[in-house]
């Protein structure tokens, strides 16, 4: 755990809202109090975070968990089974408990939650009378358990407490527990031999202490209905107070006469329906081999009718389910899979319909709304809950509580064993990167392979060919070279090799035969694609390769602001990729390749897929920027007049499999005047390697 939070935080910088729009977020206190455009709010640096174009959602709360059982399973070790059998376990082991023990695995369970971005946790605890012979003290060791776990972390997030009374806990030890400072009556009258007389019975408690109420209600797929008892018996009580029913799994199975009749009771009540995807998945059904039932309750007829629907993930890793990880984005996923709702939708109850019910004030980023609030790296709503990325970062009433960041290194394809080429690359390679809940290929600077001895040379190939598994043959025989200060490129007919070729040069794939010598350490890639990570600005993206090579914070953005201004992007620092239009996105990964301060530059058809405006503009940048840096350039195009252009020399590839049929140096000086593509001169050399490209492809 960090000893430096929580912390508060006053500014939150170029967050992503599902809307689209990049803003700051200002808070004061414990509540949002402004939302304005990215980059129009300032305050100190001890007290703004930047999330660089995270995605920032109302903070998830937990309506329905049972911490007294969370991560009892591995002692437990029950049989796989149905809620009976769960039940069965549970009892057997719960005489054996300590106060201790439970606070343990409550506060492990809590905190996992919290660094998961809840922040409210309504907890289910049971009353442990054994059947009613245990004695009082004995029937509370969990509500001890629970409220030392409800104090210590009362700093940190919102925990509510419900009374879990079985149908054979006397009155006298479900009082002995709201004694303690537990805040709402619950039960299971659906397990009791009276279901509604258990219904009035728990009701009979809570009027008299003046509590809410949450009930396991009809957590089976056949047997009785009591929601709707309840829902009447409830319905002109005083709505200080939540009222609310967990499971409501026969709503699911009942026909539709008798499911509208019990939902417009339960409207009229406004009682609050928590429905549990994941447990009531595994617990129902077992007795269905054929044609299984889903165990869910009603939720797009409650939607309709105007209930409040939220959804929790129960229990976690105890007898009622030996998995999950009560983690709101993975109760989403099943809200859309199992129960056919829009990921946003999904979402929403888990956060937003789940304060509502717990009756906690409204979250989110919106002014006004307690500042709870879930950070993640992700570009919508449903990128989120589809991937549910593990980088998050949590505030709790405007305060940074919980931060987890990710960092994935994969290693590349082991080299093929060639047989005459010099062996000083065959070693793996390693790519590293942030994980951002999925992987993008991102621009690679790689380390040289086999030195050549020509301090100008920096790119040898001496009869390289390339032979793909399943007999390909790519490249054939290929000599090239490329010093320092020269611009090569490259052209030829698609599916040449010409991508392959680049691909050697920087380590990514392995030549099958020759020798591939680079005498560069540092090596810039540029993409077909501009290969952007959707959720960071334009800074973000920039300084990535720095953050990749642990170039210290201070040093990579001076870095990504000097490539910035080379590729002139002044101004749209705060930007995301998104927001871009192509060309821009394009100089984004130029820059990012320029924090390397490359001396090789490799690029793989960059400007292909923009308006020919757009690509003149760029050309002529990229230029500039080969002027000035004097670094080594290998260009792969499929035009022509591009390769003139910009080169020093132009390299004609053959069809497959790929070969050099010629070579023309461009005697243009450098720097280049762009109207050079409108004389006699360049229209000249423009038509002998296009006349050589098309010998070469016959």
């Amino acid at each position: 755990m960090e000893s430096s939070l929580p912390r508060r935080v006053a500014l939150l910088r170029s967050a992503l809202l599902p809307d689209g729009r990049l803003v700051d977020v200002a808070i004061d206190g414990d509540t949002v109090s402004a939302v304005t455009p990215a980059g129009t709010l300032a305050a100190s640096d001890a007290d703004t975070l930047d999330l660089d174009g995270r995605l920032l959602l109302p903070a998830p709360a937990e309506p329905h968990a049972h911490l007294d059982k969370a991560l009892s399973a591995d002692r437990i070790r029950p049989p796989l089974g149905d809620l009976g059998s769960a039940i069965a376990a549970w009892a057997a082991h719960a005489s054996t408990m300590s106060v201790a023990e439970i606070a343990d695995r409550a506060r492990t369970q809590a905190l996992a939650m919290l660094a998961a971005g809840t922040t409210a946790i309504r907890t289910h605890v049971d009353v442990l009378s054994d059947g009613g012979t245990a004695s009082v003290a004995d029937s509370v060791r969990g509500a001890r358990a629970l409220v030392q776990v409800r104090e210590e972390l009362a700093d940190l997030m919102d925990i509510e407490l419900v009374a879990l009374a079985g149908p054979l806990a006397p009155d006298e030890h479900v009082e002995a527990v709201l004694d303690l400072g537990v805040d709402l009556v619950g039960g299971a009258p659906h397990l009791a031999e009276d279901p509604l007389a258990d219904v009035d019975r728990l009701l009979a408690i809570a009027r008299r202490r003046g509590l809410g109420v949450d009930l396991h209600a009809d957590e089976s797929l056949d047997g009785p209905v009591t929601l709707d008892h309840y829902a009447r018996a409830v319905r002109d009580w005083p709505r200080d107070r939540q009222y609310s029913a967990g499971h409501c799994v026969r709503l699911g199975t009942l026909g539709p006469e008798r499911l509208a009749e019990v939902v417009a009771d339960v409207a009229a009540a406004d009682i609050g329906v928590i429905t549990l995807p994941i447990t009531n998945l595994y617990l129902q059904g077992w007795q269905h081999p054929v044609s299984t039932p889903r165990g869910l309750t009603a939720i797009r007829a409650l939607l309709a009718a105007g209930v409040r629907v939220a959804a929790g993930a129960d229990n976690v890793r105890d007898p009622f389910n030996p998995v999950g990880r009560s983690d709101a984005l993975e109760t989403a996923s099943l809200l859309v899979t199992a129960g056919h709702l829009t990921p946003d939708d999904a979402y929403a109850m888990v956060s937003v319909a789940a304060r509502s019910v717990m009756g906690l004030p409204a979250a989110g980023p919106v002014v006004g709304a307690r500042a709870d609030l879930l950070a993640v790296a992700a570009t919508s709503v449903t990128d989120a809950v589809a991937n549910a990325p593990a980088d998050r970062i949590v505030l709790s009433r405007g305060r940074l509580v919980a931060r987890t960041e990710v960092q994935r290194s994969v290693a590349a394809p082991h080299p093929r064993p060639g047989t005459r080429r010099a062996r000083a690359r065959n070693r793996p390679r390693s790519l590293t990167a942030h994980h951002h809940a999925r992987e993008h290929e991102v621009p690679v600077t790689t380390t040289a392979p086999a030195p050549v001895t020509a301090t100008d040379t920096l790119l040898d190939f001496r009869n390289v060919e390339m032979t793909f598994p399943n007999g390909t043959i790519a490249l054939q025989g290929v000599d090239l070279t490329v010093d320092r200060g020269q611009f090569v490129s490259v052209v030829g007919p698609s599916g040449c090799g010409k991508s392959t070729l680049l691909r050697i040069a920087s380590g990514l794939e392995t030549a099958s035969d020759g020798t591939a010598g680079v005498a560069a350490d540092r090596i810039g890639y540029v993409f077909q694609d501009a290969t952007l990570l959707p959720w960071r600005t334009v800074q973000g993206n920039v300084e990535l390769l720095a953050e990749l090579g642990d170039v210290p914070k201070a040093e990579r953005a001076a870095k990504a602001a000097h490539a910035i201004d080379l590729v002139g992007l002044n101004g749209f620092e705060s930007n995301l990729p998104k927001q871009l239009s192509g060309g821009m996105r394009m100089r984004v990964s130029l820059a990012r390749s320029l924090t390397l301060d490359p001396e090789l530059f490799l690029f793989d058809e960059p400007f292909g897929a923009l308006d020919e405006i757009t690509r003149e503009r760029l050309n002529d940048e990229l230029l500039r920027l080969f002027v000035e840096q004097q670094f080594a350039g290998l260009f792969i195009t499929h035009s022509v007049s591009e390769a003139v252009y910009l080169s020093t020399e132009v390299v004609v590839m053959s069809g497959r499999p790929g070969g050099i049929v010629g070579r023309f140096a461009v005697p243009f000086p450098m720097p280049r005047d762009p109207d050079i593509r409108f004389t006699p001169e360049f229209a000249e050399l423009v038509g002998e390697v296009s006349h050589a490209l098309r010998e070469g492809h016959r």
